[in-house]
């Protein structure tokens, strides 16, 4: 019986002009393992979230998909954590605890277990997977197989039905890797538990599963047993042939007759009868490039983490030379990563000498950790020396159609070439690269090995850590195996993979006694005179719906304009130094501060708020920031939020007024409270809340607290309305007051409580709610100038509108009566003043990262709220 069915699925991203996937039609009965494969960015990752609910990327849906014959988002959200597992292509993206045994429950403690079957789940699960002496252990401490081990347990705790695996294996090394896939073969076996797996390396993967499925440009071209879809690529004369195991290309490319070898023992026996019939050629192997002069030279290296800890490198020497690619291989946790950052200069070592000829680049595992700008062609231009290096180095790393695009929006294959396009343009003499293939398939890694061959060429010494031996063993000139913190000699991949037994090429593996020294498919074609499968040449993608140019790039100030900004910069931080020592933390209550600050005091306090103001005109970059605010809410809602924020809020205010004395404040700030949120979560419920949507809210309101809390010294002058502003601009009504009434609640404990805090919850929440209407109804644009009008206005006639007659409320102990009102909104102006000034700077130098990052997880992620 089918368990998983998909009928001409299709899906598109937001903007996207193509579709991520078209007419998937595929199924998978109970307990089969079925592996998806392609091309990078050919929509295997987005197959897989479409299948888990909570993971469900954001776009347009059509066609049919069921599991267990029921629609994903039919599953209640228990019912798709316990029966759906998923584990991620990097362990450490899953890991939240501290501690083995607290990883392994953690999962299951969200399905509600009883304490008693919760622990015996943890014991049968420890004990099942051979992990019970790790228990207590860091989860830092494990090495990466390790960690991917744990994630896999710890989905398994929850006995899900369906396993979803992205490219479990790519940070592994291969005996890790092997050891990972058993483990799922057993998961299969013992439990029988459906398994679906995404993978870029097939040579282990392929002989384990009962059906694979090959995804291009979203659609589904192959399918059926591993020998069905090999013999479909073959007589398609599929470019991904070139992708499948060292066996399945040995049979196309010497004839492509009988069953399709998949694994090694297969392709071995081919061979054997090939052998009978064919005599292979004595071609001598290729001769390298003689090495130039040494680059990098290191001699009896030792480093370790902590001062009582083993030494990770011990007594390591290894030269390098310009105009060699070096590859450098080992298990997880040998100490790769640690040589690099050293050589690097990240870390420096406890003993030996490092000698480095010239500049060092790296390239570490995370290329988005070199990302600093807003788009692809920011962060090319903030290294490159002159406009030509610009425009040479986006043709060379097919880079043009993405030049306008945000990193963050990159694919894994597209990241890595801006990140080393990024490198290149330092012009560095030693290129370091830390698992570069990680994520890429076979046309890409072909094409990054094209461009370090460039890089030597050129005199450059090349670096590279990598797991991949079939890589290393094709476009390397020298290997070095890393083993208990030394480094074995370099020796050339031909050398080095025959002698290896074990830590070697599967075409080796093939080939040992039969075919001595080849150690890549390419080898064992040239003895043949045969041709291996080609792979297509890169092309460069069309520019999609999304990579419309930006604006022109910013006018950046002078060197007069920097000069005297810096000035004022400097003048700012005196007088907050002075304001920090005159204000005391008395200051901090903001209601009593309007009538205690001295002549001295104010000067002080005006003066940083004109500084600050100034350095920040200096300083602009003459730009033309604009982010789209979301329009399209349903005006029901968006009146309803109106009249209910703006109109039944202040009526029940008032009314516990009334009905209540004013010192109990804390009754009046949870009625407050709940009728702020209940517009919140009656229209949240309807989504089913998501943990992704609390987390971007809890995180402005810890940043407006923060913001608060930063500036206490000088009274009103705080980001807080900024940031609630930006929130109901960019999230909507009810997320604006949300944010602006539990920030001052809670930042009211650091403060002070008081009568005022159900006023500021008010008053706060209101400026907030306020923009997000104004925002719904169009009326208020993403752009700076507008943005500041508002925030001004909000400061001094609604949040100014509502404290002053509050204070005059709570302290005039009396009738109000014009006059009162009068004198207190004369006495709270310069304060209202301060904020609006404040606030107006704040949303000057915030509202473009706060936006661009909230309007862009909606994009990502759908409507958060």
């Amino acid at each position: 019986m089918a368990y998983v069915t998909l009928e001409n699925l299709s899906f598109q991203y937001p903007d996207a002009a193509t579709f991520a996937l078209r007419g998937i039609s595929l199924t998978l009965e109970q307990g089969d393992f079925a592996v998806l494969c392609g091309s990078s960015g050919s929509g295997k990752t987005t197959l897989l979230r479409l299948l888990k609910p909570q993971l469900r990327p954001h776009g347009d849906q059509s066609g049919s998909l069921r599991i267990g014959g029921k629609a994903p988002d039919a599953l209640s959200p228990r019912e798709a954590s316990a029966n759906i597992g998923f584990v991620a292509q990097d362990p450490q993206t899953q890991l939240v605890s501290d501690k083995v045994l607290h990883e392994l429950a953690f999962g299951a403690e969200g399905l509600g277990l009883p304490p008693e079957e919760l622990r015996r789940r943890v014991a049968e699960t420890a004990t099942y997977f051979g992990i019970t002496d790790w228990l207590h252990r860091n989860v830092n401490s494990l090495s990466g197989g390790e960690q991917q081990l744990l994630v896999l347990a710890s989905v398994m705790l929850t006995r899900p039905s369906l396993l979803l695996l992205d490219e479990p294996t790519s940070q592994l090394d291969p005996h890790a890797a092997t050891v990972f896939l058993g483990w799922l073969q057993t998961i299969r076996r013992d439990f029988g538990t459906t398994i679906l797996l995404s993978e870029h390396r097939l040579e282990d993967v392929l002989p384990l599963c009962d059906r694979v499925f090959v995804l291009e440009d979203g659609a589904l071209t192959a399918q059926g047993t591993p020998r069905e879809t090999v013999r479909q690529l073959y007589e398609s004369q599929s470019p991904f042939l070139a992708a499948m195991p060292a066996a399945s290309r040995l049979w196309a490319a010497l004839n492509g007759t009988g069953d399709p070898p998949c694994s090694v023992a297969e392709g071995r026996a081919f061979l054997e009868h090939y052998l009978l019939s064919h005599t292979p050629s004595s071609a001598e192997p290729p001769t390298a490039d003689a090495a130039g002069d040494p680059a990098l030279e290191l001699k009896e290296v030792s480093f370790r983490y902590e001062k009582d800890a083993p030494d990770v490198l011990r007594d390591l020497s290894l030269t390098a030379h310009r105009g060699e690619l070096l590859c450098l291989l080992g298990a997880n946790g040998s100490g790769k990563t640690t040589l690099l950052q050293l050589i690097a200069g990240v870390r420096d070592p406890q003993h030996g000498t490092l000698q480095k000829e010239g500049s060092v680049a790296l390239l570490p595992q995370q290329p988005q950790d070199l990302f600093w700008h807003e788009s692809v062609r920011e962060e090319l231009l903030s290294v490159a020396a002159d406009d030509d290096a610009y425009q040479t180095a986006l043709r060379r790393f097919r880079l043009s159609p993405f030049e306008y695009r945000h990193p963050e929006t990159l694919s894994g294959g597209e990241a890595q070439r801006l990140a080393l396009a990024k490198l290149l343009l330092t012009q560095p003499d030693i290129l370091l690269l830390d698992e570069p293939t990680k994520g890429l398939d076979a046309v890409q890694k072909a094409s990054l090995a094209a461009l370090l061959r460039e890089c030597c060429r050129d005199g450059m010494c090349v670096v590279v850590v990598s797991h991949d031996v079939a890589f290393c063993a094709a476009y390397a000139d020298g290997c070095a195996l890393l083993f208990d913190g030394a480094v074995c000699p370099p020796q050339p991949p031909r050398v080095f993979f025959t002698e290896s037994r074990l830590y070697t090429t599967a075409t080796a593996r093939i080939t040992r006694g039969l075919l001595p020294g080849c150690v890549t498919v390419r080898d064992v074609c040239a003895a043949f005179g045969t041709e291996e499968p080609a792979l297509p040449a890169a092309e460069e993608p069309e520019p999609t719906a999304t990579e419309t140019p930006a604006p022109a790039p910013a006018r950046k100030p002078g060197r007069l304009r920097k000069a005297l900004g810096t000035l004022s910069l400097c003048g700012a931080l005196v007088c907050c130094f002075f304001a920090a020592k005159t204000i005391g933390f008395q200051m901090l209550f903001e209601t009593g501060a309007r009538i205690s600050l001295s002549a001295k005091q104010w000067a002080v306090c005006g003066g940083f708020a004109a500084c600050l103001l100034l350095a920040v005109l200096l300083l602009r970059s003459a730009d033309t920031f604009s982010v789209k605010l979301t329009t399209t809410a349903p005006r029901g809602q968006t009146v309803f939020s109106a009249v209910w924020l703006l109109g039944v809020l202040p009526t029940a205010l008032l009314a516990g007024l009334h009905f209540c004395d004013v010192t109990q404040y804390y009754l009046l700030s949870l009625i407050l409270l709940v009728l702020g949120l209940l517009p919140f979560f009656i229209r949240f419920e309807r989504r089913r809340p998501s943990a992704r949507a609390i987390a971007v809210l809890a995180a402005l309101c810890a940043l407006a607290i923060a913001g608060r809390t930063a500036f206490f010294m000088l009274p009103q002058f705080k980001p807080v309305l900024a940031i609630v502003i930006l929130a109901g601009a960019a999230l909507g009504a009810e997320s604006g007051f949300l944010v602006g009434a539990v920030t001052m609640l809670l930042s009211n404990l650091l403060f002070a409580q008081g009568p005022w805090t159900p006023f500021q919850m008010f008053a706060m929440g209101a400026a907030g709610a306020l923009a997000g209407v104004l925002a719904r109804c169009g009326l208020l644009t993403g752009k700076r100038l507008p943005l500041c009008l508002f925030g001004a206005f909000c400061a001094v006639f609604l949040y100014g509108g509502i404290m002053n007659p509050a204070a005059a409320l709570l302290w005039g102990g009396e009738a109000l009566n014009r006059a009162i009102l009068l004198s207190y909104y004369a006495t709270g102006l310069p304060m209202d003043l301060i904020h609006a000034a404040a606030t107006v700077l704040f949303l000057w130098v915030l509202s473009p990262t706060i936006l661009t990052q909230l309007t862009r997880l909606q994009t990502k992620y759908g409507p958060l709220v």
